[in-house]
């Protein structure tokens, strides 16, 4: 698929464009991904969103009352600037691809809401396993993949990789850090 396969900067200045020039929709993060994280992290926790766009999922979240430390993760620069522009004081933004993120901290959720085919299915087994280790002990990684017929190539991915993840409903999946082989 053409979006997993364009090389990172390539990928930075579509998604530039997409938002600064073609003024890319602030879109709602999906009830299901929100009801999810607010059910299974207390405001003690970090959350780690990866392709966080404007961060609507932070804004979701603050509204039902989580104050769970927030980190936004996007390759579009002007995306991270209008996040930045919440003011946020419990929350950080990094520009960045997801295949290169690498965080010292350990995260309660890593949240992939409507990102995971931005990954080569080839990389993903070597980014799951990287996730896996930013996860604290009973963290999890919440994908959500909107139209699951487009990708089942990645639902089949997720499916062989994460053997102990479970599926939420017909968009979202749970993938505990015991669920998933350090072996990928």
């Amino acid at each position: 698929m053409l979006r997993s396969s364009l090389p990172s900067a390539a990928k930075k200045i579509v998604w530039n464009i997409k938002y600064g020039l073609l003024g890319y929709g602030h879109l709602e993060a999906p009830t299901n991904a929100i009801q999810y994280v607010r059910d299974n992290v207390d405001d003690a926790s970090a959350i780690l969103e990866l392709g966080c766009g404007w961060g609507s999922m932070l804004r979701a979240l603050r509204k039902t009352g989580c104050m769970s430390y927030y980190c936004g993760v996007d390759i579009a620069g002007r995306a991270i600037e209008v996040a930045r522009g919440h003011g946020d004081q419990r929350s950080a933004w990094v520009v960045s691809d997801i295949e290169s993120f690498r965080s010292p901290f350990r995260w309660k959720a890593i949240l992939l809401i409507e990102s995971v085919y931005y990954i080569h299915i080839q990389q993903l087994p070597s980014v799951l396993s990287r996730l896996r280790d930013m996860l604290v002990d009973d963290g999890f990684i919440l994908v959500r993949i909107h139209d699951t017929a487009q990708h089942q190539e990645y639902v089949r991915a997720l499916e062989r990789l994460a053997p102990g993840g479970c599926k939420i409903d017909s968009t979202l999946y749970g993938i505990p850090r015991s669920g998933l082989s350090a072996e990928n």
